[in-house]
């Protein structure tokens, strides 16, 4: 394992989420492009141009920029050739625009099966929290039908061929910033446990 990836761990056991944030996901070269010698900014250009948003609002999260996962239920496994190229797209313009579509269809997801509620319940909830996921969005939603399809590409990037390209949609930088400051916050203490017993 790159000695990168191991100071990363480290770090995300034993400085501040902030600190973590801000130096391992905001300002170091993503690992999936260090390893595949592909260029990062190839890759936003080509999402940019497929989500219609600017590179500078692109910001590669995940296994694909740490080299490891946070998520609790995989927490601190490599990224290997199954992962995602998980993406934050930062777009108050979108984020308004679901907004409005959901206010549009509220009344249609009300009249549908537990699931569908489940999701909107769910989406509310995220909502609030500054983001939407594509998989909690009703069905009925034009973020879920219309823009996060895109993700499927074509890209020419050789590495985004090789793995599916997920995105979640943000409010503003500030609102990333405190979910993944909450997400360290929550699974730091197991962080430490685990390297503990390495």
């Amino acid at each position: 394992m790159p000695a990168l990836v191991n100071q990363a761990k480290s770090s995300a056991a034993t400085v501040s989420p902030r600190e973590f944030f801000l130096e391992w996901m905001m300002s170091t070269a993503p690992f999936a492009f260090r390893s595949a010698n592909e260029s990062y900014a190839n890759f936003k250009s080509e999402l940019s141009t497929l989500l219609e948003v600017h590179s500078a609002d692109l910001l590669l999260v995940g296994s694909g920029q740490l080299g490891f996962s946070l998520n609790p239920t995989q927490l601190l496994r490599d990224f290997r050739p199954g992962s995602d190229l998980d993406v934050a797209v930062i777009s108050p313009i979108l984020f308004e625009a679901a907004w409005l579509n959901l206010l549009e269809i509220r009344d249609q997801v009300r009249m549908l099966d537990a699931g569908e509620r489940h999701r909107f319940k769910k989406t509310r909830e995220n909502f609030f929290d500054g983001y939407l996921r594509p998989d909690m969005l009703p069905t009925e939603c034009a973020l879920k039908t219309a823009w996060f399809p895109r993700l499927a590409g074509p890209f020419r990037t050789p590495l985004a061929t090789k793995h599916q390209v997920t995105a979640w949609l943000f409010r503003s930088w500030w609102h990333v910033e405190a979910f993944y400051c909450d997400a360290i916050t929550r699974v730091q203490p197991q962080i430490r446990k685990l390297l503990e017993q390495e």
